[in-house]
């Protein structure tokens, strides 16, 4: 090869070199983003309901970033926004963006903004396949790769869509990590977690949450749902959050035959012969302990609390260390955990988040299937207004009599027949000129604000899980803006409004805007989370274990207790003050119409299975005992899921209604009615 050739090979080659290495620092220069759903069956699938979004933008340059991640539909829907959360990413900074939106209508886009273009798309879908679900915190998860593709046996009767030879999918979701921080990307919102039985974590992680995270995690545990925390060593048992959890900080302790009782394999049989020989008791390479301290008992998987609803359950062992991750023995435990949590949280009947366009099985005496018409009408102030409607049909009927025979009559005696003609324009004026005064005075000119809040919680808990229903009235058209009033809560409107609606996410707090009512036009809207009952409703064993002890520490009064006995009877208590106290013995039977409904609701061969709740029977026997609002059961059942099991066999189940004093004003409207219905499941409670 020539010198003058040689060279100028080389030269192209430090050329082509150059132009890699500048085209690289350009590309690094550049921000970047990420989009992803959390707590979904995966990063771009969410489970129809209320779900949570997250953005992450890298800012390397020298220049801020002012941007927006936007939520909005897809097909008919493609313009319209339905969430939005604003950030700004300082020169050579990060932002982290999470919003919360309600997508149980829609297919979705979730995008990336930078002033009014943009920069990232991702089309997110809905995951509909029936199946047991779980969440693993850690990444990597050796628990995905134990049950991923497994199936359990069938739970419960079979549903539409399940799939086919029977059994039900097992299906692991795993936690996002902050690519810089490496630390969990979780929800802020209890909601988002809907639908997910068991969340694993390890100690250290559960303490190193963000206060909102850590509120919405322990608020779906209060829903139903189950918190498998794994001790990684000795000094996380003295992490507080452990203590908050279980009631007292928990001691390691040695297994016993309750870790060791035996139990039907969960696992499908294919899979359990995939797995071959199941040993009874952990193999050496499995480090298993029990332990104990205050609510802890010791059970299969370690030792387990119960916490609201839910459960929290310290493994006994690490399903994320190698050796135990691929051990037979862990993993039918672990199958087992998710089947039981499942169970749990199928007994719940808020269930936060959970998508509520479902096919209705309540049809009324009208048989209508409108999902949300019962809680409009208790929500609706017109109909107290009814009284205008039956003075206006007064009143024509005095117009027809005045105007028609009367008049003529004095016309004829005048012997000027033709001059009722001319008095019957001023009579037909008049009586339409009262008949809209009638109905304007009856219906009001100020706005008004009433709800209804169902809440669902463990005996003698303090917080529960909570569905609460806000309707505003406005004689006039106006626009409604309205925000959260929980910590980590949901909104979104219940029932039909005019324009488009926009989820705003703010600090602390969730906005809901452009949402247009019509004149005279009751709008409800619908805000999950949490809520705040006191001390709580305490369920406690009389001393001779026969019968139970129900203190009311809710502040409130209670009304129409119904109360399912663990034996399975009913028991019926009309009225129980605030700070108040009653045994079952001391309870009646209730009303013929009550006794009728019990009997048929616990009969094997009675029109409804026992895990129905009957609300509209349920109201005829509130009717007779004068107790509102009468309607209140059959409207909360009506929006529940149709599987929940209102009165689980073994325990003690409470349901009560309350009207709170409430002197506050919602989004600047006085609340004239503030309806509670209560919920409350187990024993619990007991006072020192």
């Amino acid at each position: 090869m020539k010198t003058g050739s040689w060279r100028r090979a080389v030269l192209a080659v430090l050329l082509v070199f150059v132009a890699v290495f500048v085209s690289s620092r350009a590309r690094a220069a550049e921000p970047s983003f990420e989009l992803s759903v959390l707590v979904g069956p995966s990063e771009s699938t969410f489970l129809p309901g209320m779900i949570e979004v997250v953005a992450l933008v890298e800012n390397p340059v020298d220049v801020q970033l002012v941007g927006a991640l936007v939520v909005r539909g897809r097909g008919d829907n493609d313009t319209e926004v339905i969430g939005r959360a604003e950030f700004v990413a300082g020169p050579k900074s990060r932002a982290l963006v999470k919003l919360p939106v309600n997508a149980e209508r829609y297919a979705l886009f979730a995008e990336i903004r930078i002033g009014s273009q943009v920069v990232m798309t991702r089309p997110i879908n809905a995951e509909t396949d029936l199946a047991v679900r779980l969440f693993d915190v850690t990444s990597p998860s050796r628990i995905h790769a134990a049950l991923g593709s497994s199936r359990l046996v069938s739970i419960g009767a079979p549903s539409p869509g399940a799939p086919p030879g029977g059994g039900t999918n097992l299906s692991v979701g795993v936690a996002r990590s902050d690519p810089t921080t490496g630390a969990p990307l979780l929800p802020t919102t209890t909601t988002a977690w809907h639908g997910m039985g068991a969340v694993f974590i390890s100690a250290p992680t559960l303490a190193a949450l963000p206060e909102d995270e850590l509120r919405a995690l322990a608020g779906h545990v209060l829903s139903g749902g189950t918190l498998a925390v794994t001790v990684t060593k000795v000094e996380d048992l003295r992490l507080p959050v452990l203590a908050d959890f279980v009631g007292a900080t928990p001691t390691a302790q040695p297994t016993d035959d309750r870790n060791h009782a035996p139990f039907e394999p969960s696992l499908s049989s294919k899979d359990i012969a995939k797995l071959g020989v199941i040993p009874d008791r952990p193999p050496d390479v499995v480090a298993f302990t029990s332990y104990t301290g205050g609510n802890l008992e010791p059970s299969i998987f370690g030792a387990s609390a119960t916490y609201g609803l839910g459960e929290v359950v310290l493994l006994g062992f690490d399903p994320n260390e190698a050796d135990a991750a691929t051990s037979a023995w862990t993993t039918v435990r672990l199958a087992e955990l998710a089947r039981r949590a499942h169970v749990r949280l199928q007994a719940s009947a808020v269930r936060p988040g959970a998508g509520l366009r479902q096919p209705s099985t309540y049809a009324g005496p009208m048989n209508r299937h409108d999902l949300f018409g019962p809680i409009v009408a208790l929500l609706d102030p017109n109909r107290s207004a009814r009284w205008g409607i039956g003075l206006a049909s007064l009143l024509l009927c005095g117009y027809a009599i005045v105007a028609g025979p009367i008049s003529f009559q004095r016309a004829k005696r005048k012997n000027k027949p033709l001059d009722a003609l001319k008095v019957l324009p001023l009579f037909s004026l008049g009586a339409f000129l009262l008949v809209v005064l009638f109905g304007f005075v009856s219906k009001g000119v100020s706005s008004q604000s009433n709800r209804l809040s169902f809440v669902e919680a463990g005996a003698g808990m303090p917080t529960g899980s909570a569905r609460i229903y806000r309707g505003f009235f406005s004689a006039f058209a106006q626009k409604i803006t309205l925000r959260t009033q929980g910590s980590g809560s949901m909104l979104d409107v219940a029932t039909d409004a005019e324009g488009g609606r926009e989820l705003v996410a703010e600090t602390g707090a969730l906005r809901l805007e452009g949402v247009e009512a019509m004149p005279s036009q009751t709008v409800v809207f619908r805000e999950e989370g949490t809520m705040s009952l006191g001390a709580g409703l305490s369920i406690e064993r009389s001393p001779g274990g026969e019968d139970i002890v129900v203190t009311n520490r809710t502040g409130m009064e209670l009304l129409g207790l119904v109360v399912h006995l663990p034996d399975g009877s009913f028991r019926y208590h009309a009225k129980l003050a605030s700070g108040a106290s009653v045994t079952s013995n001391d309870m009646g039977r209730g009303s013929p119409a009550f006794t009728a409904w019990a009997r048929d609701l616990t009969s094997p061969m009675g029109p409804r299975p026992r895990s129905r709740l009957d609300g509209y029977r349920l109201t005829q026997t509130f009717e007779g005992d004068g107790i509102g609002p009468a309607g209140a059961w059959t409207a909360i059942e009506q929006t529940s899921p149709p599987d929940v099991d209102w009165f689980p066999e073994g325990v003690p189940t409470i349901l009560a209604l309350a009207e709170r004093e409430n002197d506050e004003r919602d989004s600047g409207v006085r609340i004239d009615r503030d309806w509670v219905a209560l919920r409350i499941v187990g024993y619990g409670g007991s006072q020192p």
